[in-house]
């Protein structure tokens, strides 16, 4: 016959009247209540410990020696007689200071420590040069800006100086050639915008810019060189320069350069024989053409030039000019090499001749 029975802890089961039933029931029992107990006294030991390390408690030898004796006998250990561990002692210190040494010897962290200071350098590297990079970019913009947009760089015609003007050249041309190039930073305006426009003036030949900070620009203008003086059958006097360009026209023959006498002007100077005799003048120094009042250039290689003291000098064609030239000074600067004669003849330099 069953009946129900209330066990140890408030457990109810349902037991039978059989004696072997009961037997097994009260070894059940009995093993139950053993668990029960041995978990007890192991909890209140825990507690104990817990409450000796707190006070700095430590079991001597003795105690250690006792409690192995008396589990060699029970079977059991009594947790109030276990020596304490080192390692369990320094597990609860640190975790009643607030460590975690259960999981991270102290070694490894020393490691990870290392670890994240070199992760901060690293950092404030990194944040020290995009500051720099940012501080660079913003003195390039600033510089750029003074460069490009400050008044103290802004350059107006009157800071402009013009050198190197004649009567071929005024400086009024040379400015008004430029006017529509400044008022701007002396930096944005490049020298081929200022040369162009002055290079379009006929008479100029070479130009040259030169800079002075903050704002100045001094402008050096090379003229054309007179060669020749073309006298038209309207006595009309064109100046030309070695290249067959017309300068301009003048009044009166020029001191410096000799009168070619030719029909029109434009026809003459598509001419080999006044291309030829061009050639000849540019190539004498300015004081040799400045001795020369006429030029006759009747063909290509029959170019001949008279000078102001009545001598006439054959040169034929542009060729050895160096070497004609030579002999040309040699005999008009010896006095008594020419004798009476007043014609000297180059066309073949090496072997020059006098005529009367």
């Amino acid at each position: 016959m069953a009946r129900e029975i209330t066990g140890h802890a408030g457990v109810k089961r349902q037991i039978t009247s059989s004696p072997a039933a009961r037997s097994a029931i009260t070894e059940e029992d009995q093993t139950t209540e053993h668990s029960i107990q041995a978990a007890g006294r192991i909890s209140s030991s825990a507690r104990r410990l817990s409450a000796a390390s707190q006070h700095g408690e430590e079991h001597s030898a003795p105690a250690f020696a006792a409690s192995r004796h008396s589990r060699s006998l029970t079977g059991f250990g009594d947790p109030r007689e276990l020596a304490h561990s080192d390692g369990i002692m320094q597990t609860l210190a640190e975790q009643a200071h607030g460590k975690t040494g259960i999981f991270t010897p102290s070694a490894h962290r020393e490691e990870l420590s290392e670890a994240e200071q070199l992760a901060i350098e690293r950092r404030k590297t990194s944040f020290k040069r995009a500051a720099l990079v940012v501080a660079g970019a913003v003195l390039l913009l600033f510089i750029a800006w003074v460069l490009a947009f400050s008044p103290a760089l802004q350059v107006s015609m009157k800071d402009v100086t013009v050198r190197g003007t004649n009567q071929w050249v005024s400086e009024q041309q040379v400015r008004t050639a430029i006017k529509d190039r400044l008022d701007r930073s002396l930096i944005l305006i490049p020298n081929k915008e200022l040369k162009e426009p002055i290079e379009q003036i006929r008479t100029v030949d070479e130009v040259k810019i030169e800079r002075t900070l903050p704002h100045h620009i001094t402008i050096h203008v090379v003229t054309r060189t007179p060669q020749a003086v073309l006298k038209d059958v309207s006595g009309k006097l064109t100046v030309v320069d070695k290249n067959s360009v017309i300068m301009g026209q003048v009044k009166q023959p020029m001191s410096n350069a000799p009168v070619i006498s030719v029909n029109e002007v434009n026809q003459a100077l598509r001419t080999d024989a006044i291309q030829q005799t061009l050639k000849v003048l540019s190539a004498m120094n300015p004081e040799l053409r400045a001795t020369m009042s006429e030029v006759s250039a009747a063909t290509r290689d029959s170019i001949s030039t008279k000078t102001k003291d009545n001598f006439t000098i054959v040169w034929g064609d542009a060729s050895q000019m160096p070497l004609k030239i030579d002999e040309v000074k040699h005999l008009l600067g010896n006095e008594g090499a020419m004798g009476t004669n007043t014609i000297i003849d180059v066309s073949a330099p090496d072997r020059p001749i006098l005529k009367s």
